[in-house]
């Protein structure tokens, strides 16, 4: 294991004089000149244990073969020898199955102390299985009590710029309901007044019913129900039919509605108000421009918009979502009894998720929820950088960052980012040649859109992807220079 010698002799000039329990400099003087002669003869570092031993006697702890070995992994990584630090690789060694060492490292570098669920998680990194997207949809999928009187969209989205976005949006589709029943008691509805007719008997309750109907299907949840949504779009399809449209799409649960009207009936009456909605010119246009403002409400709420964006609005993002997350914890005394647990289930998987990318005191690590092209993925950006160091001066405005995504039709790649000053070069991390020539085709779009923040595309090369990167890669780049950082959120759930 090959240690520098401006590292060793820094590391031990810090340890001992900051932390040794010696008091004699002459022999922290002599140690120096033994090193240092042991240097000068091209004799290995660290080919004896003197040095070692001075360290380990620096924090008081055993100059034990394991002890030993483990200084010379804080050495080579550049951590800190301090006896906290020797206990937490230690500890993680024992708790940790998998990657112990690597994982001690990462922990370490950013003040984490190790903990079985500490390591579950990372563990749930490396192999993909958390994602903020999917947080975030598995905790609003549950919230199916939104038309409660006592857990209003006001209450969840109140104090984030969602509010008064949802507000009109349901104020829109109350209109457009409204609109509706005004044309029916028109006339307009020829066929629908026949059907009702039909299978009811009280004409004066007609509207009423009407408007039941429609609050079913179209009501306020769908601003967060994905699938409620995409079922309702589909009545715009140019090859559904109606006569064939699945049960998805209507609502069986009609509850409500069964002292007036049995299964069937609600259905024949529900297949004729989504005809209407999709044929009837009147109708039709607002009610897709409705179906768009809820599509677009969702994708604002559950994906990050990385066009024309700024570090600042990536911050946002993650505030807000904390946020509304705070907001449904603090009214969960109001939600039904049997979603409570999923609900709780998924706030907690939500805040860790956030609390653990915010709490990073080294590097930044952030999953960014996106939908490119009606795709939905998680970018994962790994930026190189010591926040301790964030306000030390630099000669050059300059960093590195990796970020990982799995798209449509590229698959797997990962872009290395490495800028120095306004130049840039980018290494991408690629699965076939097909992706490479691609990616290669269109080279010059990302050319001029680095032109346009004033960048410069210095260098472009590519490497198969031969193992994706995660937190405790070792092929960190740890040269890189330490004041560049990405916008550092403050979002605390």
């Amino acid at each position: 294991m090959n240690i520098n010698k401006d590292t060793l002799t820094s590391f031990l000039y810090k340890n001992l004089v900051q932390n040794t329990e010696i008091t004699n400099n002459t022999l922290i003087d002599e140690t120096f000149e033994n090193i240092n002669k042991t240097q000068n003869q091209n004799v290995p570092l660290l080919s004896s244990t003197d040095e070692l031993k001075i360290l380990l006697n620096s924090i008081n702890q055993a100059p034990s073969k394991e002890n030993m070995e483990l200084i010379k992994i804080l050495v080579q990584n550049n951590l800190p020898i301090t006896k906290e630090n020797l206990e937490d690789i230690i500890k993680s060694t024992k708790i940790f199955k998998d990657f112990p060492i690597e994982k001690a490292l990462f922990l370490i570098e950013n003040n984490i102390k190790p903990t079985i669920n500490i390591g579950n998680q990372i563990d749930n990194y490396i192999s993909k299985d958390t994602a903020l997207s999917k947080q975030i949809e598995n905790l609003f999928s549950d919230i199916s009590f939104l038309d409660s009187e006592n857990l209003s969209f006001e209450k969840i989205f109140n104090n984030t710029s969602f509010e008064n976005l949802s507000k009109s949006i349901i104020n829109d589709t109350n209109n457009l309901k409204m609109q509706f029943i005004n044309h029916f008691k028109n006339g307009d509805f020829k066929n629908l007044t026949n059907i009702l007719n039909n299978i009811t008997k009280n004409t004066e309750d007609t509207s009423n019913l009407l408007k039941q109907i429609l609050d079913i299907n179209i009501n306020e949840d769908l601003l967060i129900h994905s699938n409620k949504l995409e079922n309702l779009k589909q009545i715009f399809s140019n090859d559904t039919n109606l006569n064939n449209i699945t049960d998805n799409v209507i609502k069986n649960n009609i509850s409500n509605l069964n002292d007036t009207l049995d299964k069937q009936s609600f259905n024949i009456l529900q297949k004729e108000i989504l005809n209407i909605l999709k044929s009837n010119p009147k109708i039709s246009n607002k009610f897709k421009d409705i179906l768009n403002n809820f599509d677009n409400f969702q994708n604002k709420l559950k994906f990050f918009d990385f066009k024309n964006s700024s570090t600042e609005d990536l911050n946002e993002f993650f505030e807000e979502i904390a946020h509304i997350s705070k907001n449904i914890n603090e009214n969960m005394a109001n939600m039904g009894e049997n979603k409570i647990d999923n609900i709780i289930n998924n706030l907690d998987n939500l805040n860790k998720n956030i609390d653990f990318m915010n709490n990073m005191k080294n590097n930044i690590f952030l999953q960014i929820p996106l939908n490119i092209n009606n795709f939905s993925t998680t970018a994962e950006l790994f930026v190189f950088s010591n926040k301790k160091n964030k306000n030390k001066s630099s000669k050059n405005n300059s960093g590195s960052a990796l970020l990982s995504l799995n798209l449509l039709n590229l698959g797997k790649l990962e872009v290395y980012i490495n800028k120095i000053n306004n130049d840039i070069s980018c290494q991408f991390r690629l699965e076939n040649d097909n992706t490479k020539n691609i990616v290669k085709n269109n080279i010059q779009l990302l050319n001029n859109y680095l032109k346009n923040k004033n960048l410069t595309l210095k260098d472009v090369s590519f490497k198969d992807l031969d193992e994706s990167f995660t937190l405790i890669s070792q092929n960190k780049t740890k040269d890189v220079l330490s004041n560049f950082k990405l916008s550092n959120f403050n979002a605390k759930a």
